[in-house]
Parts: structure tokens; sequence; C-alpha cells
């Protein structure tokens, strides 16, 4: 029997920036290699830190926009690298991007998949720019062979918006247990090059200050929170622009916790935050596909508290707990519980929390359904 085909597939993304969708895409990309098949990456702006992080036999193509309206010679530097290539499959990956590569795909003759990693959208939420993008998406998503979501809350928001629903499928994101496991040891120098001590509960926020991640929330969970348990150390973990660290600041000292509550600046190595922490913690209010901090933390053994946005409850399951969107008295009454346990519970729960991501939630489940699905684009590309 002859093997199949090799499939060579160009993804197209803005930049390859430290991002939750940016791991997924090398680790999709590093799995397809490692199936036999040919990868390239486009970022559409280049110098992302993740650029330097490509797994071995990834291609990457640089045709580098130099501002957002450099758009003709861009173009021109992207169809250019992109024929050298001749992929197969052409695979956006997000909004604009998505764009981008149902424009090249029709250029070059071949089937386009776009990639859906949010959720709920909210029109106030994007700015001018980046809504009329969105917009403009949903009146293009029919003319996509293939829309895979990673989250049923994301295909749920976008098919309700004019994405054909028997063209989009969903395949959760993989997450990379042996990156992400338990390391105590790990754990322990991270928290001691923070300050942290050895058994202070540590309650961390992996998220970037942007409004979808309701950092306010965060804040007024940790106020109810710390007038019963102020023994508890709290964390927000990521990067974001100044007036957001300065109204986070400004929250924290209303409310009078500023000295239990910390700023850290975001980290490549956040396998290493996630083993310091007792608990990790989401809570935003809108936006989240599947959310990969919620997965690998509890492929490293830490049990999470959530809100319940995007596919949050998907992923925890009966491992953590979820709660209402904005509601920081439910938030700061799951974080008491789950910190009420001994060291031995806590152990548990977070073998627990691990073995569900292991069995559910692998690479090579994301891999071999993302395979199955171009594979199926490119049969019908042929047929048609």
């Amino acid at each position: 029997m002859a093997s199949a085909p090799q499939i060579r597939v160009l993804f197209i993304i803005r930049a390859l920036e430290v991002g939750g969708a940016e791991r997924q895409l090398l680790n999709l990309a590093g799995g397809l290699v490692a199936e036999g098949h040919a990868v390239a990456i486009a970022p559409m702006y280049a110098g992302g830190v993740l650029e330097a992080k490509l797994p071995a036999g990834v291609t990457l193509l640089r045709p580098a926009k130099r501002g957002r309206w450099d758009t003709v010679r861009f173009g021109r530097a992207l169809l250019a690298e992109a024929r050298a290539f001749g992929p197969t499959v052409v695979h956006g990956y997000m909004s604009g991007a998505n764009e981008v590569a149902l424009l090249l795909g029709g250029l070059l003759r071949c089937p386009v998949v776009w990639g859906i990693r949010v959720s709920t959208q909210p029109s106030g939420s994007l700015g001018t720019f980046r809504y009329r993008v969105f917009q403009l998406g949903c009146q293009l998503a029919r003319w996509a062979d293939r829309s895979i979501a990673n989250s049923h809350a994301g295909r749920s928001f976008h098919v309700a918006r004019g994405y054909p629903a028997d063209r989009c499928l969903v395949i959760p994101n993989g997450i990379n247990t042996d990156r992400f496991r338990p390391d105590a040891a790990d754990g322990a120098r991270w928290r001691a090059r923070h300050g942290y001590g050895a058994d202070e509960p540590l309650i961390l926020l992996p998220a970037r200050r942007d409004p979808m991640k309701d950092h306010a929330t965060f804040l007024a969970a940790a106020a109810r929170l710390l007038a019963r348990r102020p023994d508890v150390r709290l964390a927000a973990m990521g990067r974001g622009p100044s007036e957001a660290v300065e109204a986070f600041h400004a929250q924290a000292r209303a409310l009078g916790i500023e000295g239990a509550v910390r700023l850290l600046p975001e980290e490549t190595a956040v396998e290493s935050a996630f083993r310091g922490a007792s608990l990790v913690t989401l809570t935003s209010a809108y936006g989240e596909g599947f959310p990969n901090v919620l997965g690998e933390a509890m492929a490293s053994a830490v049990p999470c508290v959530a809100t319940d946005c995007g596919d949050s409850a998907f992923v925890i399951g009966d491992t953590g707990a979820v709660v209402p969107i904005g509601d920081a008295a439910a938030l700061a009454d799951a974080w008491l519980v789950a910190l009420a346990g001994d060291a031995e519970t806590r152990a548990r729960q977070g073998a627990i929390a691990r073995a569900r991501i292991v069995e559910q939630f692998s690479i090579a489940a994301m891999v071999r359904s993302t395979e199955q699905a171009l594979r199926a684009v490119m049969a019908e590309a042929r047929r048609g």
C-alpha cells in the first residue's frame, strides 16, 4: 500500500511573541515535522522571542511587515517565499493572519485552513481596526476550506457570526507534558529567586495585563481572601502596557493589599513559575478559547481555579474549581477551599490534575487530529 502523501503546510501568524497560541503553534509544527511533513512558519512581523525556539526541521520565512500599512511590499515578499516553499495547505493562525492566508492560498491555488484561538469578542474590546478585521473575517470565512477552533466556546461564537458550521471543527490544544511536569526542586529555586518562602501559600495569575484577563476581579478577590488568610501571597505574571501596570498598583493600594500582591515580569520558562505556585488561577472576563495556562499548570501538578470563560470548565473538569465571570466573592471562596487541605491532599489533587491533561490533551492527539483535517482539505481540493 502506498504511503499517504506528505503535507507541506505553511502557517501564517502575526508574530512569534511569547503567548499561548504561539507556543501551541510550535508544538503543532514540531509534531507535524516528526510525522514526516514539511512545515514553514511566516510571521507577519519579525523578531518575536519564539523565533529562536523553532523546533528542528521547521522553516522560518521572513517576509516581515515594517508597519500596519506596509501591505504591497510585504505581500510580494510573502508570495515569493511561499512559492519557493511550495505549500499544499496554507494555515492561518488567528484573526488578521487568517485573512492573509486566504488571499495567499487563492494566489497559490491551494486549500486554506483558518485557526480560531479565541471565543467571545465584545465589540469594544478590540479597538476599531481590529474589530473591523474581525467583522471582515466573519464575512470571508465561508471561503476558507476549513476553520479549526481550539475550543468549543470559540466554535460556537464564530458559527453564530457566519462561519460555516459544517466546515468548522474543534481540535483542543495539546500540552507538552514532558516540559510541563512536576519538579519540586525547580519550583523551590523559582520561589527563592522571587523572594517567596518555601511554605508560603502562593496563588499565581499567569496572564498578560489586558482587559480580557480581568485583573480587577483578581485584585478584588485577593482583598477578600487576605482578610481571612493574611498568610497567602498572590502574584500576577505577564507583559502589559505601563498604564495597565499603574492601574494594577493603584487598585492594590486602594484595597490595602499591595504588600501581599506582586506583579512579576513575563518569563519564557513559565514551567518554573507553575512549579513554584501553590495554586494557578485565571480570571478572564471574555475572549478565552482553550486556556493553555490551565493545561500547563495542571500538567505541572498544580490545581487550578478559573472563571467560566471559554473552555476553562472543559479543561479543568472535576480537578479544580470554576466560578462565574466577575464574581470576586466566589473566586475568593474557591481559592480558600483549594488552599485548605494539607500538603498531602494538595499533592493528590495535583496528581489528578496532571493525569487529566496526560490522558485527554496530549500533543500527539492534537497533531493526529490536525493531520487528518489537513489531509481532508487536500483530498477535497483534488476532487474539486
